[in-house]
C-alpha cells in the first residue's frame, strides 16, 4: 500500500505531536499500527465510508490512543482518501476524540475542503509519501 499525505494532515499531526503534556505523543505510532499490514480494500471494508465513487473512498478511520490507553472509539480519527484500484491511501486530516484538542466530528463542508485540497495537491504533484514503518517519516522523492 502506498501512503501519502496532504499539507493539512502534516500540519495537524505536528500540532498533536508537539503537545506531549496532553499525551498526544503516541499519535504517529498509533496511526502506523492501524495501517501496517493492511491493504486499501481491507481499510475500506472495516472503516466508515464517508463518500464512495466506484473504487475511490473518503474514509474515517478509528485509531486507538495508546498513550492514554484509549480504545479506537475514544482515540484518534484519521480522515483519508483511498483508491482500491491503485492500492493508494492519502492521509487528509487527524484529530483526537479526547483531550484539550478534541474534536467530536467534522462537518460536511470541512470534508469537502479536505477533498478539494487533496485534488489540488495531487494535481500539483505536492502530496508527500509517508513511511508507515518509520513513524510516518516523510519519504523524500529521491528515496522512493
Amino acid at each position: 500500500m502506498i501512503v501519502s499525505s496532504t499539507k493539512k494532515f502534516r500540519d495537524a499531526l505536528r500540532q498533536l505531536y508537539k503537545k506531549p503534556k496532553h499525551n498526544y505523543i503516541s499519535c504517529k505510532v498509533d496511526i502506523c499500527n492501524e495501517l501496517d499490514g493492511k491493504d486499501v480494500t481491507t481499510l475500506t471494508k472495516s472503516n466508515v465510508q464517508l463518500l464512495k465513487n466506484e473504487t475511490r473512498y473518503a474514509l474515517k478511520i478509528r485509531v486507538a490512543h495508546s498513550s492514554l490507553k484509549l480504545s479506537k472509539s475514544n482515540g484518534f480519527r484519521l480522515i483519508a482518501f483511498a483508491d482500491t484500484q491503485t492500492d493508494e491511501i492519502c492521509l487528509l486530516y487527524v484529530y483526537p476524540k479526547r483531550g484539550p484538542l478534541q474534536t467530536l466530528d467534522i462537518g460536511d463542508n470541512f470534508l469537502v475542503s479536505l477533498l478539494q485540497e487533496y485534488e489540488e495537491e495531487r494535481g500539483a504533484n505536492t502530496l508527500v509519501k509517508m513511511d508507515i514503518h518509520n513513524e510516518l517519516t516523510e519519504i523524500e522523492p529521491s528515496d522512493q
